[in-house]
Order: C-alpha cells, then sequence, then structure tokens
C-alpha cells in the first residue's frame, strides 16, 4: 500500500472514532399547564393548541425539560417559569420560579412515561382560587401533544377542586412545631410513669404536625403520590412511550404551593454514526510528491 493510501486510510479512520464520539445534542422540552384560576372561560386568555383553543387561562406553569441520550438516557428539570396573562392571547415574558436541577423519573408514569415533576407557587394561586381547571401542553422538537380533558377523546374538563381538599390550621411550619413541642412535653408529664407511651406519643404527634406542611418532593420518584391524586388521562399512552404525548396529570396539594406530576413521552437524540468507508488504491501505486514547504523570510 503506497504513502498516499495509508494516510487516506487513517483520515477515514479518525473521521469514523470521531463522529462515534461526539455527544448527542439535548432537546428541550416545554411542559405547560394551563391555568384557569376561577373556571370561567370568559376570563383570561386564549391558549391554541394541537387537540384546540383553551380558553380562560390566567396563568401557565412552564416546566423545562431537557433529555440526553448519552451515555445514558436521561432527563432533568432544568428551569420553571410563570406566565401571566395580559388579555386577548398575549401573556407576560416568562419570569423564573425555580432553577429546577431535578431529575425525571424515567419510565416511571402511566402507560412507561416520564414523571416530570413540578409546583405552582402559592404567589401564582392565590387561597382565593379554590376550584382550578386545568390542561397540559408539552412541546419538543417542533412536536407538540395536549390533554384538555380527563379522558382523552371525551368531554370533561381537568378540574382540582381545593375545596373538597381537607382544610388545615393555618399555623405556619414553626407553629406547628411549637404546638407539637408544647403537646409532647404535656403528655411527657402526664405519662411520666410511662416513659413508653410518651416517647410513642412525641412520634405520632411530630409526624402529624409534618404532615401538615407535605412538601413537594421534586426527584421523579412517583412513589409519594396516591392513586387519588391523578385528575386526567390518556388511555391511549402505552408501553414504549415513543414520540410526545401527555400520559397524565396528577395535582395535590403541598407546600410550597400545589404540587403538580405530568407524565409524558419526550425525544431522546442518538448520537451520530459514520458509516465505515472501504478506502482502495491499486498496489504499488505511488504518492505524489509532496510540494516543498514555504519560506518565510524574516525581517527586521
Amino acid at each position: 500500500m503506497g504513502h498516499h493510501a495509508r494516510r487516506l486510510l487513517i483520515v477515514s479512520m479518525l473521521v469514523v472514532v470521531g463522529a462515534w464520539a461526539l455527544p448527542a445534542a439535548a432537546i428541550t422540552h416545554q411542559v405547560d399547564v394551563l391555568i384557569d384560576l376561577d373556571n370561567d372561560v370568559a376570563t383570561g386568555c386564549l391558549v391554541s393548541t394541537v387537540e384546540g383553543p383553551f380558553a380562560g387561562v390566567e396563568e401557565i406553569l412552564r416546566t423545562l425539560v431537557e433529555t440526553e441520550s448519552v451515555p445514558v438516557p436521561s432527563a432533568q428539570v432544568v428551569e420553571v417559569q410563570r406566565l401571566s396573562c395580559v388579555g386577548g392571547t398575549t401573556f407576560s415574558a416568562p419570569v423564573q420560579i425555580d432553577p429546577g436541577d431535578w431529575d425525571v423519573g424515567l419510565g416511571l408514569g402511566v402507560g412507561g412515561s416520564h414523571v416530570i415533576e413540578t409546583f405552582a407557587p402559592e404567589s401564582m394561586i392565590p387561597p382565593s382560587a379554590r376550584v382550578l381547571r386545568l390542561a397540559v401542553v408539552i412541546e419538543g422538537s417542533g412536536d407538540e401533544d395536549a390533554l384538555l380533558v380527563t379522558v382523552a377523546g371525551g368531554d370533561d374538563p381537568i378540574i382540582f377542586d381545593r375545596q373538597s381538599v381537607l382544610e388545615i390550621p393555618t399555623l405556619g411550619e414553626w407553629g406547628l412545631l411549637l404546638l407539637a413541642a408544647l403537646l409532647a412535653f404535656v403528655a411527657a408529664v402526664r405519662l411520666r410513669r410511662r416513659s413508653a407511651v410518651a416517647v410513642l406519643v412525641l412520634v405520632l404527634l411530630v409526624a402529624a404536625s409534618g404532615m401538615a406542611w407535605a412538601a413537594c418532593i421534586l426527584d421523579g420518584d412517583p412513589s409519594d403520590w396516591n392513586p387519588g391524586d391523578q385528575v386526567a388521562h390518556d388511555p391511549g399512552v402505552g408501553p414504549g412511550c415513543i414520540g410526545i404525548a401527555v400520559a397524565a396529570l396528577h395535582v395535590r396539594e403541598g407546600n410550597p404551593g400545589i404540587c403538580m406530576r405530568i407524565d409524558a413521552c419526550m425525544l431522546f437524540n442518538e448520537p451520530p454514526v459514520a458509516a465505515a468507508q472501504n478506502v482502495s488504491t491499486p498496489e504499488d501505486t505511488r504518492s505524489p510528491s509532496p510540494s516543498p514547504a514555504p519560506t518565510r523570510t524574516a525581517t527586521r
């Protein structure tokens, strides 16, 4: 094999190796929860979706998710934003609620979908907003899907009735801790001869006070969600979870604000693959003589 052929072969191998080394670009997905604060289509803004228009939107909770496939498939929430209705179809510029940085539960959602956890703070949903009408829209790489009703293909709107949620005393976190400690102290005094019972009472009181402000746990793990938290789903999303799709929406009261979980299918880029090239040259082919190296004259 001549010198020129060997050089072509080396260059071809470097191209193949370099292509394998290139990482696949991350794909950013925009997951919007459309929120009608007063369950009234006559107020708020109009949002166009692939499933039709959705009227009455006062707020949009936007969660940005990035997916990657190298070295292994992964997804992460990278930011949570708020957009407020200005009028008509116009919303304010996105305002950051949280910088994100928590994992998405791959394959852990309904129908093998991915669990995206997020939250709407109290400042976004006032206490006076008792009955919320919701919808979910997801977009990535130009593809889009939406879930506007409780069961895809049906007519019933997605309603989260906060009035049906058990009211919690309005003591703050420290107030609840103080109350729990006070009750535990009284119980310990009354039961000082029964130390084991006193300890049990203390544990139960602290646990009960903790439940009063159950936090939104943002880790992609659906184990802290109950079946009753699901307010909408698409039975058409099955195993495999290919492309862009909204599988389900879960909502519950929490701290801070309202906890939300969107089960969705998302896109993952694959790294580029270079096709092997066969480089051949007739045996004993002579390489062209290299051109003389250019010379440079030093100047003062």
